[in-house]
């Protein structure tokens, strides 16, 4: 172990360029963000979309998966088809990825026209304004998609493109995730994304991956091999290999070499052959790795069987090298061109996997260190070790990691050698928030949102924000209402259909069974949700329906009919297939009737209620449920914590409250884009129930918000807070200002 304990542990931070300012300690991470992403394209195109969702799952990380959770911002959709206002790119470090293809540049078509010309005057400006090369803050990285992209303007001819066009899809992809990957790296590391010149050439980076290896799995004469191939994939790349046949000069000293090229590699991939164990230099190597907290990645390249393996290879991603099973295939071997394939492709994955746990690594320190840890804090960008705690700088007190956390068992084993350590990860420290009494349960209002793309979201965007907004308040302790059916067969899929896609209920049971044991790992016990039904959906489950609320996952609350609901019970009579109906007036009268009395009820039990998406058409009430639910709230003065960045009804009554017009919330909408809703509110009518017009309730919310967010939402948080809640894309960030909000309540009750 080195002498120098503290310049092992900081060194990796130093070389590695990342940026690191604030003192700020928050909760879970605070406002800095080190690094944004704006993918635009054409909204229509289905190409283009393919690629921007890809790289947001790539970047983000599906929404329940332990992602790199970079924000990727879309290009907002306009009415027209033309560009999107870009928002603010100096507030952090931007790539602006343009995707351009044949959709864009239709100037051909006379009704396209106008829209094609703004892009392509757009696309020029934008290149004018953030030369290649020029800002350490914005780059720009225009991609052509397919030969279209070619024709969008002629000012654009002598501009280099990201070339995807000719290439099959798995390349084309291949290609822009490593483009899009180093260019963020560089970012980090304060240089422009892409260097003046070819920008289909993958610019020059600092990035150096160490390859740990067997002399044994060399490459030699007519032999292939996963050592080969990874050599092979760098000569594609301008990234650098370490390799100690090669890096360590004449006279050097292997261990004092071996160290600084760990220190100064940006990951150290580890190739698991049936040798690698035996041999010191390799064991050393990913002691020296585990002792600095550098990111490792395995590739599994076992032929056959090793006798031990040793013990210090793992806790790091691992890809599996396909090309050794069919070296160790003999009664039936694989055809060479298969083999070739699979290497070449493997070798690919494996420099992908690399960068991308680089560019993670450097992410959550830059993030950690700006926003969440204090200057007395140890930042590492991996999940420590026994080895990694003894390794570090004395007078060590705290420790901060990435999530997840390790589990209390590991935990303590680790602690033994450093009694005091406090190791926290984000969730981690979130369970450790005292929820205040008598604010224990939030409800929640969510529901897909049609128009998250004139937000520049998605519905993975909105997926992946309620996946961890729901998370971290689980986490916090808090017990969570949702009004809602789980994959309820009982009213199809028409026009009528009050089910949702995604099925969020389902989504929401799922989260606490699958994060029940981390939270126990964490001194948590994640509370059940409970889901609120209203009659006669309860009535009409299935069996596998009523299955899904298993012990510990969910409670199902049912809630029964109003009381003045005014049918005939002879009307109120199951159809011969079991089923109520559905498309009749009456019928659609008292659904409507029977979701707002458990929205009413929910309102009661509930002791805040955070609100985001929402219906905007193809609801069953007269107005959308994440609307009456939220108005619900303000008229009962419950707390209420709205989160718009991704549209949906959420984003109406922000709207709302602030005075803006929306067209959504009146009459001539609601009769044109909801199914039978004339046909329902004469229906109320009939029943001596007579409904206020959409506008009159729109004219309620606004005069409720006259006084400003802070007066009218009585959810403790001040109007710039608010504000900012309102227009947060992460989930970490909008849950901070929640509890926060939580808190400042709590602490004003008497």
């Amino acid at each position: 172990m080195p002498d120098d304990r503290l310049d092992w542990h900081s060194a990796p931070l130093r070389s590695q360029g990342v940026v690191m300012t604030a003192d700020t300690h928050s909760l879970v991470g605070g406002t800095a963000v080190p690094l944004r992403v704006h993918v635009l394209f054409h909204h229509d195109s289905e190409s283009a979309r393919g690629l921007a969702v890809h790289l947001y799952r790539v970047l983000n990380g599906p929404s329940a998966d332990w992602g790199l959770r970079i924000p990727v911002r879309f290009g907002r959709r306009t009415a027209n088809g033309g560009p999107p206002a870009l928002p603010e790119l100096e507030s952090a470090r931007s790539l602006v990825v343009v995707l351009v293809d044949g959709r864009m540049a239709r100037g051909g078509i006379v009704a396209e026209r106008a829209a094609a010309g703004a892009w392509g005057d757009f696309l020029v400006a934008l290149l004018a304004e953030h030369r290649p090369g020029s800002s350490k803050a914005v780059s720009i990285l225009p991609v052509a998609v397919d030969d279209g992209a070619f024709f969008l303007s002629n000012q654009l001819a002598d501009r280099s493109f990201v070339r995807l066009d000719g290439r099959d899809p798995w390349d084309a992809r291949r290609r822009l995730e490593l483009q899009v990957t180093i260019g963020c790296l560089r970012l980090l590391q304060g240089k422009p994304a892409s260097e003046p010149g070819v920008v289909d050439d993958i610019p020059h980076t600092d990035i150096e991956l160490f390859v740990s290896h067997t002399k044994a799995d060399l490459p030699r004469q007519e032999w292939r091999g996963a050592v080969a191939a990874l050599f092979q994939a760098h000569l594609n790349l301008p990234i650098e290999p370490w390799v100690d046949a090669r890096d360590i000069p004449p006279g050097g000293r292997f261990k004092d070499e071996i160290q600084q090229g760990i220190l100064r590699a940006s990951a150290l991939i580890i190739v698991l052959t049936d040798n690698y164990s035996n041999h010191e230099w390799c064991r050393r190597e990913v002691l020296d790795s585990k002792t600095a907290g550098r990111p490792i990645i395995v590739v599994d390249a076992l032929e056959s069987r090793v006798l031990r393996l040793f013990p210090y290879i793992g806790n790091a991603p691992t890809v599996r090298w396909r090309a050794a099973l069919a070296q160790a295939t003999q009664d039936e071997p694989y055809p060479e061109p298969t083999r070739d394939r699979w290497e070449a492709e493997d070798a690919s994955t494996v420099m992908l996997v690399a960068l991308l746990e680089a560019l993670r690594y450097q992410h959550e320190v830059a993030r950690f260190q700006a926003s969440y840890a204090t200057a007395d804090d140890l930042v590492l960008g991996t999940q420590p070790e026994a080895i990694t705690v003894l390794g570090l700088p004395e007078g060590t007190t705290r420790v901060v990691y990435p999530d997840p956390p390790l589990g209390r068992e590991e935990l303590d084993r680790i602690r033994k050698g450093r009694p005091g350590l406090d190791m926290v990860t984000p969730l981690e420290q979130l369970a450790r928030w005292d929820s205040p009494p008598g604010l224990d349960l939030v409800a929640l209002s969510l529901s897909s949102a049609v128009d998250a793309d004139r937000y520049g979201g998605s519905d993975e965007h909105l997926a992946t924000m309620a996946h961890d907004a729901a998370l971290y308040l689980l986490l916090a302790g808090l017990r969570l209402l949702y009004g809602g059916m789980p994959r309820y067969s009982g009213v199809g899929r028409d026009e009528s259909a009050t089910g949702d896609d995604p099925n969020f209920v389902e989504r929401l049971m799922d989260l606490v069974e699958r994060y029940s044991p981390l939270a126990r790992q964490v001194g948590r016990s994640l509370q059940p949700i409970e889901n609120w039904v209203a009659w006669p959906v309860h009535e009409e489950l299935t069996s596998d329906e009523r299955n899904l609320y298993r012990l510990g996952r969910a409670v199902r609350i049912d809630v029964p009919p109003p009381d003045d609901l005014g049918v005939d019970p002879n009307q109120l009579k199951r159809s011969a297939n079991g089923r109520y109906p559905v498309n009749t007036p009456v019928w659609r009268y008292v659904r409507a009737r029977s979701l707002s009395r458990m929205r009413e009820a929910s309102t009661q039990a509930e002791s805040a209620r955070v609100a985001m998406g929402g219906k905007l058409q193809g609801y069953t009430g007269p107005i959308p449920g994440v609307v009456e639910e939220a108005l619900l709230t303000i008229r009962a003065g419950k707390p209420l914590y709205l989160l718009g960045a991704f549209g949906g009804a959420a984003r109406l009554v922000i709207d709302l409250l602030k005075g803006s017009p929306r067209v959504e919330l009146t009459s001539s909408w609601c009769e044109a884009k909801v199914y039978g809703w004339r046909d329902l509110v004469e229906e109320y009518g009939r029943r001596g129930h007579p409904l206020p017009a959409p506008e009159e309730l729109a004219d309620e919310i606004r005069a409720r918000g006259s006084a400003g967010l802070q007066a009218s939402l009585m959810n403790g948080l001040s109007e710039r807070e608010n504000e900012e809640l309102t227009r947060t894309t992460d989930a970490r960030r909008a849950i901070e200002l929640v509890l926060g909000g939580l808190h400042s309540v709590s602490s004003r009750r008497p």
